[in-house]
C-alpha cells in the first residue's frame, strides 16, 4: 500500500492529503476544499467509513479559514458524501452503494415553461430549446425534471446533489449568468455532468451553442450571390453577446471572398417589438429611418440590411419606406432565427425577411442531452468538449416576400 493509501484516523497529519490535492488552481476557498476531499476520497487516500482530519487541522493545512472548511463540509453533508458520526467527526460514505429517486433523470434548468408561450408556433423562439432537451431525455427513457431558475435558492442545489440525478443541463444561461455559473460549478465540484447552452464560458463546462459565423456567412453570401454588392449589419447599441463578434467574421468572411469592402455595422438603438405597441413601433420606425438615411445616398448605397433577429426586420422594412426604398426590391432585408411568422410586428409591416437562419434549437436540445449522457457514461476526455450546431438557411418564396422577382 503507498504513502498516499496509509489507513487513516482523526489524527493522522493532513500533508499527505495535501500533497495528493494537486495545486496551482485559482479556485474560490470553500470549492478548493471540496475538490480535495473528494480527490482524497477517490484515489483512496481515505476510504468509505474513514474519519475525516478534524476542522482546524484541514484548515491549516489547505490555507483556509476554519469556516470556509466547516461551510464546505456541509455541502458533503448534503450531497451525501460524509455523514457526521457522535456529531462530531465526520465517515466518508460509501456513495457506490446509493440511488436517489432521481437517479434516471436529467435535471433541466431553464426559464422555459413546459409549452411554448401563446403565439410561439415557429421553432426558432428560444424556449424550443428546452423543450428540445425535455423531449429528447424522454426518448432515451429517462425522467426529465424542469427546474425554474427564479424559484431556486441555494439550499435546493444542494438537496440536487443530493439527489445524484445523472446530470444537469442549463438552457439559458446569459438571463442569469452569475447565480447560474454559481450553482454549475457547485454541481460539477460535487461530481455532477453539467452542460451549458452557449459559449459564453469555454473554458469551464461541456457546451452547445450555434454556429453564428456559419449562418452570418450563409445570409450574406445568399445576398451577394443576389447581386446585393452592399449589405450592411444592423444591430442594437450595444451589441451584447458572443454571437455578435462571431456572426461579424462570417458576414465579413462572405465579402472577403466576393472581393468588395466590409461596411462597420450600424448599431443603434432597437426596441424589442413583441412587448411594444403601434406608437411605440412607429417612433422605432422614425428613430431607424433616420439611422439609415446617410447609407442611402451618394453613388454606392446599400441593396441589404441584415437584421440581428427576425423581429427587427419589420421595423427596418417600415424604415426604408420612409427613406424612399422599397422592401424586397430597392432593399433586400434579411433576419435571423425564423419565428418572423410569429412575430408581433407583423399587424404594422406587410414585408417580411427575404431570408432567415433556422438555428435548430429542438436539434440543439436533443445534443445537449447527448453531450451530457456521453459525459456520464464516461465517454469524453476530461477537458470540457464544444458540440456545434450547423444553422439552415431559410428562403422565403418571391410571392410571400412581395418581390416575384426575389432570388431563389
Amino acid at each position: 500500500m503507498g504513502p498516499q493509501q496509509t489507513l487513516m484516523n482523526d489524527s493522522t497529519p493532513v500533508s499527505t492529503l495535501e500533497a495528493s490535492a494537486g495545486k496551482g488552481f485559482k479556485e474560490m476557498p470553500r470549492a478548493r476544499v471540496v475538490r480535495s476531499v473528494k480527490e482524497w476520497i477517490s484515489e483512496g487516500v481515505i476510504m468509505p467509513g474513514q474519519p475525516l482530519p478534524a476542522e482546524r487541522e484541514l484548515a491549516q493545512n489547505l490555507g483556509v479559514t476554519r469556516n470556509t472548511v466547516r461551510r464546505a463540509l456541509e455541502m458533503l453533508d448534503a450531497e451525501g458524501v460524509l455523514r457526521s458520526q457522535n456529531g462530531r467527526a465526520r465517515i466518508v460514505q460509501d456513495t457506490k452503494a446509493r440511488g436517489g429517486l432521481l437517479e434516471n433523470a436529467i435535471a433541466v434548468v431553464t426559464t422555459a415553461s413546459d409549452q411554448p408561450w401563446v403565439g410561439h408556433r415557429q421553432s426558432g423562439w428560444s424556449e424550443y430549446i428546452a423543450h428540445g432537451v425535455l423531449h429528447a431525455a424522454r426518448q432515451t427513457g429517462m425522467h426529465a425534471v424542469a427546474l425554474q431558475p427564479q424559484r431556486l435558492a441555494d439550499r435546493d442545489i444542494y438537496r440536487l446533489i443530493a439527489e445524484r440525478p445523472c446530470g444537469v443541463i442549463f438552457t439559458d444561461v446569459k438571463e442569469w449568468t452569475d447565480q447560474a455559473l454559481q450553482w454549475a460549478q457547485a454541481l460539477q465540484h460535487a461530481g455532477l455532468p453539467v452542460v451549458l447552452y452557449g459559449d459564453q464560458h469555454d473554458s469551464l463546462y461541456d457546451r452547445v451553442n450555434s454556429d453564428h459565423e456559419s449562418g452570418a456567412y450563409q445570409l450574406a453570401r445568399w445576398l451577394l450571390e443576389a447581386g446585393r454588392c452592399r449589405p450592411l449589419l444592423v444591430w442594437p447599441s450595444p451589441p451584447l453577446g458572443y454571437w455578435f463578434a462571431r456572426r461579424r467574421a462570417g458576414y465579413e468572411r462572405a465579402v472577403r471572398e466576393a472581393g468588395l469592402e466590409s461596411l462597420t455595422p450600424l448599431t443603434t438603438t432597437l426596441l424589442d417589438v413583441e412587448f411594444i405597441g403601434r406608437q411605440e413601433f412607429e417612433e422605432s420606425v422614425r428613430h431607424l429611418s433616420e439611422a439609415l438615411k446617410p447609407y442611402f445616398s451618394g453613388k454606392t448605397p446599400v441593396d441589404a440590411l441584415m437584421a440581428s433577429s427576425d423581429s427587427d426586420t419589420f421595423a427596418l422594412a417600415a424604415a426604408c419606406r420612409l427613406c424612399g426604398r422599397k422592401p424586397g426590391e430597392d432593399v433586400l432585408i434579411v433576419g435571423y432565427d425564423n419565428y418572423w411568422s410569429d412575430s408581433t410586428a407583423r399587424q404594422w409591416e406587410s414585408a417580411v425577411p427575404a431570408a432567415t437562419i433556422d438555428k435548430l434549437n429542438p436539434r440543439m436540445g436533443t445534443a445537449l442531452v447527448e453531450l451530457l449522457l456521453q459525459r456520464a457514461h464516461n465517454q469524453l476526455p476530461l477537458a470540457p468538449q464544444r458540440r456545434v450546431i450547423e444553422p439552415e438557411l431559410v428562403v422565403l418564396s418571391g410571392d410571400i416576400a412581395g418581390n416575384s422577382s426575389l432570388p431563389r
